[in-house]
Formats: structure tokens, C-alpha cells, sequence
């Protein structure tokens, strides 16, 4: 081993130490629990108690207990226990625990520590109820802890081919792991039903929701008999989808084990695992995304029938299952027009096979619906810009509504006008969506006499009636305030970039805690709404979280936390991914690098200016963005990497410092000595493929 060789190993093997250490810790540092003293408890005023927080993590160079902050004001994973059973909902308002109580709390930073500020399921007193209270926390690695743990499959590869260079570790690691990842995310979520509100859209085969989703939901009940291993079957799904684009992006990069990279970042992203376990549409949206995309690069690498054919199936499913992905076509567009060469040989694989599935899908459509539009439309759209009608926009049939409509937003618009700040008034605009809409709809349902004209013809006789009327609206209103409606697009855009990308979500234990604890009332929603499912059917397992599984998503939990507190880095990669679209059309074409950027940066801005356009942009609909700002950026710095150590190589080693660089440099980058695979550059040119230079070269 050379003198290089040697202190890079050394210095790989600093990180493998830490990252196991934490690892370790993890998995074996207790929780955190304070039993509360009544005598302690001071009274805020109306329902709101206040305690001081004494929790400490028993290594506290390598952990902590984070509280909820200003600048992040949902990273607190402490929960309150009334008699041992979870109160919330946490990181609640101060004043709603104050006025609403009924088990709201918070865990706040302060100048001297932290505080609890809490109320009790009954909004009574906790110094003489006579019930138990306490809090309890489990430690989080600190930055940088959590940074090796992220770091550490990488560390442990680069070690492996410094002292082993012979083996190749790469698959076994990313088949191991994604088996895990597998087992423990389908042990939250299988054999059981997670439901949200917007669940029951979905298996009631509701006119509001594309079919897609339904269509899927009904394979899965006549294949098992039940809707309980839909879970499982879509983390499954999940999983296969980020691997197949981690192993997309060594396509485009050179750099070794930059699957297992983009990996690990994909599995960071907590959110796109939660949805997954729930019988919501973006379990299978999120898939399908990550699916086009890998085929996007594997199209960009190599002009593949199969890559067009799967890029091409993909995007017209997207549009089957959620209306949020209507500007997928547009990376199709984006790579007929970047890549002119290819312009005949793209319409024929893929931009005409999309429009057989697209027509395809309008069929099935019509078939069951007796229309081709695939969900609503103008009720989803008038909310977004009601704050901007007015009535003398309005002509024709519906004008009779329009004092109807007035009297339902007043208190609405009221709120709105009033609220000065930008931040303030988005938020607004967006907390106050689905109120307006339900404002709207039963001022409509009692005007237009809805429910006597349907009688028992159900919801269908529903939406037939109305869609009209808001579509009707919604484009009046931009017709005549056009500039007002490009400045409530452009305020959402800025502030889904603020707040609404990489969100800062409630920590996973809570979260999962917090829905067991709502269950009841979903049971009741259910047996409301008569939808087809069993109680059984309907349950969570809170008991994983203090086990293995629990603490493998904590893990990745606290390196999403680590990622989205570097919102510079958020918005370089959102500036590289918005300037490589232009670039990639006029100035590189030839670049496979600028190309996946350029596709990356249709889907990522694409998508924020579709929700910021025809909807609002609530944090759930940046799902499909996150894991492509992940992506993206592992893209970035692997083309740094790739550029710095070429300059490198330029320069004559003189001393050990520089040869240790070149250690590193070889480690990092796929430098082989063994002859270049000729028998593979034939098999491609006989296939017409173009080699990787020329045409096709890398960034």
C-alpha cells in the first residue's frame, strides 16, 4: 500500500468510526421520559399549562433533544403522555392551546432551555385532576453525527476498494439495504389500512378523482380479498422505483457509487415513505414520477427502445392517477427538442406511444364515466383566485349566482385583504383552501337547488351541476385580472420555495403516534360514509417505534432534518435545474450531464408553477419535487466532483499531500486500468446506437 493509499484509508476510516458509533447509540440510547410534578405546572390562562423541560441526551457531544423554534417550527419530536396514552396535536399554536385545549401542546425553545407549553384531553386542570403526565423524547444525532450515519455505506465502500480493491461491494450494499428498508416501512404498513379524509374520494370511486388510483384499489381487493396489502404493496413499489433511478444515474455520472449516494438521499426523504402507507394517490404518484425519470436519463445515456417505451407508459399513467402531473408531457417535448438528432426516433418510441396510452386511458374513461374528463376541474380552480372575483366579470347564465357567491367568500376575502405580509397572506391563501371551497359548494348546493334536482342520483348529478359554474368563474376572473392572478402565482412560488420545498414535517414517531391516536375518529368517518372496510382493517402499530424499525426511520428522519436546513443549497439546485433547461437546448445539446438536468428542472419547476397556477401549493403537493431536488443535487455535486479531480490529474504530483489527493481521487471517480470494453461499443454501433463520445458526451 502506498504512503497515499494509506492516510486515505485513514481518514475514510474517521468517518466509518463516527458513523458506527452513532449508529450504535442510536439503537441503544434510551428514550428520554420526565414524569411532571403538578406542583411544577404553572397555569397560562384559559386551557394552557406551561412546564420546563429538563430532558438531556446522555451523550450530549453526539446527541440532543431538539425543540420547536421559529426557524423550525415542527422539529420537535418530544410527545406528551396524559395516563400513558399520547395528547395532541403537537407543535400547536400558542393561542389555540390557550382557547381550544382538548390535548394541544408545544415544546418551545427558550433563552435558558426549553418549555412545554400543554393543555389536557378534557381542558382540565393537570395540578388537581389526579391524572399522570409526563413528556418523553428520543435524542436525535447532532448535524454532523447525523451527516456520517448518511455517509457511512459510502465511507465503508470507499474503505473496502482502498484496502480491497479486487471487490466490489456496490450491489450487495444496495440489495441489502433496500431489503431492509422493504421489511421495516411494509412492517408499519402492512396488513392494514391507513386512511386520510381524501381516502374515501378514492374507494368510492368519486367523480372529484381521476380512475387511476381507484382502478388500482380494486385490483388490489379482488387479488387479495382485501385493501389491507395495499400498503405493502406500494412501499414495495416505492422502494423498486428508487432504485431503479439511483442505478439511472450512473448513466450520467462517472463517479463510483453514486447509485448508493442517491440512495440513501432517496430513503432520507421521510414524506414519500409516509404517503406511500396510505391509500392516497401520490403512493402511486410518486413511483411513476421516479420511474419516467430513471427512464429519462437511461433514454438520455442510451437510445433504448425500452427506455422510450417506459418513459412513455409512465407519463400517460401520471396523468391517469393525479391531475398534479399534467406537465409531465412537457419532458418529452423537452427531450424531442434537446435532442434534434434523435427528433424522428423519439416521435416514433415515445411521443406516439404516450398518445396511444393517453387515448387509451380517455377511453376507460368514457367507459365508466360516460365523459373524457378525468376529474374535476373548475371546482378545484375558482378557490385559487376567489379572492380576486369580482362580480361584473361575470355574463351569461350564472350571473343570478354571483350574490351568492359574494355572501360565501365575504369573511374569506375579508381575512385576506386585511393580511398585509406576503408570508402571512400565502399562508392564508392556503390554510383556507378546502374552507372556501366548502363555503362555495353548500352556498351552491342551496341555491341551485342541488340535492332536490339529483334526488338519489348521487354525487355524479353533483358534480355535473357544478363543475360548470366554477370553471365558468375561475375564467372570468383571470381574463379580467390578469396581473393580479400572475402576482398570486408568482407570491406562491416564492413561498413554496421558502416553506413549502424539503417542508420542515413533523418527525415520523409523533406523526405515526398522532394518527394512531386519531383512529377512532376515522373508524367513525368510515362507518359515515359507508365505505367498504372493517374495522380491523383500519390500524396502526405504535409498538414499532421503540424497536428496529422505529429507529431505522429515525435514522433517515435525522438526515432529512439535516438536508432541509440547508436551504442555500435548496435554491442553487433549484437556480442549476431552472438555467439547465435553456442550456441544455442551445448551448449543449451534446451534454448527457446538461440533458438530465434539464429534464429534472421541467419536472421540478413544472410541477411548483402547475399547483402555484390552478390550485395552491400545499406542502403534500411538493411530494413528486423533494425527491428530485435530491436527485438533482447528488447530479451537481457529482459533475463538481468529476471536474475538480480532472483538473487535478492535470497537475504533476510532487509531493505525498498531492498523491494522497489522488488516492481520494481514484476512490471517487470510476478510474479503471483495465482496457476499454471495445466487444460493448461494437454491440451498441450495431444496434445504431451512438458511443459516448461525439454526439453524447458526458457533461
Amino acid at each position: 500500500m502506498t504512503l497515499g493509499r494509506f492516510f486515505a484509508a485513514a481518514l475514510v476510516s474517521i468517518g466509518v468510526v463516527l458513523g458506527t458509533v452513532t449508529v450504535i447509540a442510536q439503537c441503544f440510547l434510551p428514550i428520554g421520559t420526565q414524569v411532571i410534578d403538578p406542583s411544577r405546572v404553572y397555569a397560562n390562562g384559559g386551557n394552557s399549562f406551561q412546564i420546563a423541560s429538563t430532558l438531556k441526551p446522555e451523550w450530549p457531544l453526539f446527541f440532543e433533544i431538539r425543540s420547536d423554534q421559529s426557524a423550525y417550527p415542527r422539529q420537535s419530536n418530544l410527545i406528551v403522555l396524559e395516563d400513558g396514552r399520547p395528547l395532541g396535536p403537537p407543535h400547536s399554536v400558542h393561542l389555540d392551546i390557550k382557547e381550544k385545549g382538548s390535548g394541544r401542546y408545544s415544546h418551545w425553545a427558550w433563552s435558558t432551555g426549553s418549555m412545554v407549553i400543554f393543555s389536557t384531553s378534557d381542558n382540565s386542570d393537570p395540578r388537581t385532576n389526579g391524572r399522570r403526565y409526563d413528556i418523553a423524547a428520543r435524542p436525535v444525532p447532532l448535524s454532523y453525527c447525523a451527516g456520517s450515519v448518511l455517509l457511512l455505506p459510502l465511507f465503508l465502500l470507499a474503505l473496502q476498494r482502498l484496502l480491497f480493491p479486487q471487490f466490489d461491494l456496490t450491489i450487495g450494499l444496495m440489495t441489502g439495504i433496500s431489503v431492509v428498508t422493504v421489511m421495516v416501512w411494509g412492517s408499519f404498513f402492512f396488513d392494514q389500512v391507513t386512511i386520510a379524509p381524501d381516502s374515501i374520494s378514492y374507494i368510492g370511486w368519486w367523480h372529484l378523482v381521476p380512475l387511476g388510483y381507484p382502478l388500482f384499489l380494486s385490483g388490489v381487493r379482488a387479488v387479495f380479498g382485501t385493501l389491507g396489502w395495499a400498503g405493502a404493496i406500494q412501499i414495495t413499489f416505492l422502494v423498486s422505483a428508487c432504485i431503479f433511478l439511483a442505478f439511472s444515474v450512473k448513466d450520467i455520472e462517472q463517479v463510483r457509487s453514486i447509485e448508493v449516494a442517491v440512495f440513501l438521499l432517496l430513503l432520507c426523504y421521510i414524506p414519500m415513505f409516509w404517503y406511500a402507507g396510505y391509500l392516497l394517490s401520490e403512493a402511486l404518484f410518486v413511483p411513476l414520477i421516479l420511474l419516467n425519470l430513471a427512464a429519462a436519463f437511461h433514454l438520455i445515456a442510451q437510445q433504448r427502445v425500452r427506455y422510450a417505451l417506459v418513459l412513455a407508459i409512465t407519463a400517460a399513467l401520471i396523468l391517469f392517477v393525479r391531475p398534479a402531473g399534467y406537465y409531465i408531457p412537457i419532458g418529452i417535448i423537452f427531450l424531442l427538442i434537446a435532442q434534434r438528432g434523435r427528433a424522428r426516433w423519439t416521435l416514433k418510441w415515445a411521443c406516439l406511444p404516450f398518445a396511444v396510452c393517453a387515448i387509451a386511458t380517455l377511453l376507460i374513461n368514457v367507459s365508466v364515466r360516460g365523459n373524457s374528463t378525468p376529474s374535476q376541474m373548475g371546482r378545484v380552480l375558482f378557490p385559487t383566485v376567489a379572492f380576486l372575483f369580482e362580480p361584473q366579470f361575470v355574463t351569461g347564465p350564472y350571473r343570478e349566482l354571483v350574490p351568492t357567491i359574494e355572501e360565501a367568500l365575504k369573511p374569506h376575502r375579508e381575512v385576506y385583504g386585511n393580511t398585509s405580509e406576503r408570508a402571512a397572506r400565502v399562508a392564508y391563501l392556503t390554510d383556507d383552501y378546502n374552507f372556501r371551497l366548502l363555503a362555495m359548494d353548500m352556498a351552491l348546493d342551496e341555491k341551485m337547488a342541488v340535492r332536490e334536482k339529483c334526488g338519489a342520483s348521487g354525487r355524479r348529478c353533483w358534480f355535473e351541476l357544478k363543475e360548470p359554474v366554477y370553471l365558468s368563474l375561475f375564467i372570468s376572473t383571470i381574463v379580467n385580472r390578469p396581473f393580479g392572478y400572475a402576482n398570486l402565482v408568482f407570491e406562491q412560488i416564492v413561498e413554496a420555495w421558502r416553506t413549502g420545498i424539503l417542508i420542515a414535517s413533523d418527525p415520523f414517531g409523533s406523526k405515526y403516534l398522532a394518527e394512531a391516536n386519531d383512529l377512532p375518529t376515522r373508524l367513525e368517518l368510515i362507518q359515515k360514509w359507508g365505505v367498504p372496510l372493517a374495522d380491523e382493517e383500519v390500524r396502526l402499530r405504535p409498538d414499532l417505534l421503540d424497536g428496529f424499525a422505529g429507529q431505522f426511520v429515525e435514522m433517515f428522519d435525522a438526515g432529512y432534518r439535516f438536508i432541509r436546513e440547508q436551504r442555500w443549497l435548496v435554491y442553487l439546485i433549484g437556480i442549476v435545474t431552472l438555467m439547465a433547461i435553456p442550456i441544455a437546448i442551445f448551448f449543449c445539446r451534446d451534454s448527457i450531464y446538461w440533458l438530465a438536468l434539464g429534464y429534472c428542472g421541467v419536472v421540478i419547476h413544472g410541477s411548483i408553477l402547475l399547483a402555484a397556477a390552478v390550485t395552491v401549493f400545499i406542502p403534500r403537493y411538493a411530494v413528486p419535487v423533494d425527491p428530485m431536488i435530491l436527485v438533482s443535487g447528488a447530479i451537481i455535486i457529482g459533475g463538481l466532483i468529476l471536474w475538480s479531480f480532472s483538473k487535478i490529474k492535470q497537475i504533476k504530483f510532487v509531493t505525498m499531500g498531492t498523491g494522497l489527493l489522488k488516492e481520494i481521487s481514484d476512490v471517487s471517480i470510476g478510474v479503471r486500468n483495465a482496457p476499454k470494453d471495445t466487444g460493448q461499443e461494437k454491440a451498441w454501433a450495431l444496434r445504431g446506437v451512438p458511443p459516448r463520445t461525439g454526439n453524447h458526451q458526458r457533461g
